[in-house]
């Protein structure tokens, strides 16, 4: 995911991320509040209050049924 994507992100969408640590704890996250700050750097926060700093390169969009 770009910079301008993770931009477009809004509460309740769905994200995966890939752990760069050989994808050993990678796993989706509903968002509840984003911030994207500096180039790429994104801090994800999940209604169960758990976080994520991560580049948004480590994020893909999930499709959703």
């Amino acid at each position: 995911m770009t910079k301008y994507e993770a931009d477009s992100l809004k509460p309740r969408d769905k994200v995966f991320w890939t752990d760069p640590d050989e994808g050993a704890c990678s796993r989706w996250y509903e968002i509840k509040k984003i911030l994207v700050v500096d180039q790429d750097q994104v801090v994800i926060e999940e209604p169960d209050g758990s976080r994520l700093d991560c580049p948004a390169s480590e994020l893909s969009f999930v499709e959703v049924d």
